[in-house]
C-alpha cells in the first residue's frame, strides 16, 4: 500500500505543480473536398461555383480540394464565368490543393518513373490554371 501512494505521488505531483489546465479550444472547422476522376469520373460543373460562393460567404472557412489537376481544362471550356472566380480564389490561403498528380493513379501498382511524371505533369498543369498556387503537401 504504501508503494502505490508513493506511485500515485509522483504521478500527480508533476500535475499539480503544472498549475491550471489549459483551455481548451475547438478545434477550427475545415471544408475538405476531392473528386477522384476529374470531369470525366464525376466531377460536377456546379461545383467549382459552389466553392466560390460558399468561401465567400464563409471567410473564416479553408478548402481543401483534391481534384484532377486536368478537370479545369473542362470548368474553364464549360463554366468559363466560374472558372474566373476559381481562379481568383486558387491565390487565395485558404484554398489548398493537396493532390497535384495529374490523373491521380493509385501510386502503389506503377512504377517509379510514372508517379514522378504524374506529379511533374498534374503541378505544371495547376499552374497553367492558378501561377499562384501553393503545392505544400500530398494527400490521397
Amino acid at each position: 500500500m504504501k508503494h502505490l501512494r508513493t506511485i500515485l505521488l509522483c504521478l500527480l505531483l508533476p500535475l499539480a505543480a503544472a498549475g491550471p489546465a489549459p483551455r481548451v479550444r475547438a478545434q477550427q472547422p475545415s471544408f475538405a473536398d476531392g473528386y477522384h476522376g476529374g470531369i470525366y469520373g464525376h466531377y460536377p460543373l456546379w461545383c467549382t461555383r459552389f466553392f466560390v460562393d460558399k468561401m465567400a460567404k464563409h471567410p473564416e472557412w479553408r478548402i481543401n480540394l483534391e481534384i484532377e489537376p486536368e478537370t479545369w481544362d473542362s470548368v474553364r471550356l464549360h463554366t468559363p464565368a466560374d472558372y474566373e472566380a476559381m481562379k481568383a480564389l486558387a491565390a487565395d490561403p485558404r484554398v489548398e490543393f493537396v493532390n497535384p498528380a495529374y490523373g491521380q493513379p493509385y501510386c502503389f501498382n506503377i512504377h517509379g518513373e510514372s508517379l514522378v511524371r504524374h506529379f511533374e505533369y498534374g503541378m505544371a498543369k495547376l499552374r497553367e490554371h492558378f501561377p499562384d498556387v501553393r503545392l505544400t503537401c500530398y494527400s490521397s
